[in-house]
């Protein structure tokens, strides 16, 4: 699975090395929530996924899509994948194994940091992909399918 390809081609992912490993850390904001509630972003290291449900597809989305209206900023994360519910995973707790999986399995081959990004095919599929500097690797962690729900 994990082979030299073309990886993140030396582009930062955005978040820095410690926030790339917390993306399977959960943080809460609330005492009264679970700590499988959240999951930090892959992508951008300061967003939280959210999952949503529709006619068999789960589409998985992070938060950080904030407008002040102080000063006209807007950040926006790039994460945003919809996939079919039938092998995939359904919830943040399901995620949070998926990217466990992809750092384990990278880790046993190269100790480069793995880096996410959204890729967008050209049938308009949005797949999360986990890259290596180090080792050049390119794998996609989730498949996504065309269209949002």
């Amino acid at each position: 699975m994990w082979q030299e390809s073309g990886a993140c081609d030396g582009v930062d992912s955005g978040a820095p090395d410690a926030m790339a490993a917390s993306a399977l850390n959960a943080t809460s904001m609330s005492p009264n929530a679970s700590m499988h509630d959240f999951l930090t972003c892959p992508v951008c290291g300061t967003g939280f996924i959210s999952t949503s449900s529709h006619r068999h597809r789960i589409r998985f989305t992070c938060s950080n899509t904030v407008s002040n209206s102080m000063t006209c900023a807007t950040s926006s994360c790039q994460f945003d994948v919809t996939v079919n519910d039938e092998n995939a995973p359904k919830t943040c707790s399901d995620m949070r194994g998926v990217l466990a999986r992809a750092y384990d399995e990278h880790s046993s081959v190269c100790c480069g940091l793995l880096c996410f990004r959204v890729a967008e095919e050209f049938d308009g599929r949005r797949n999360l992909v986990a890259g290596c500097g180090t080792c050049r690797a390119n794998v996609v962690v989730l498949s996504g399918v065309s269209g949002n729900l």
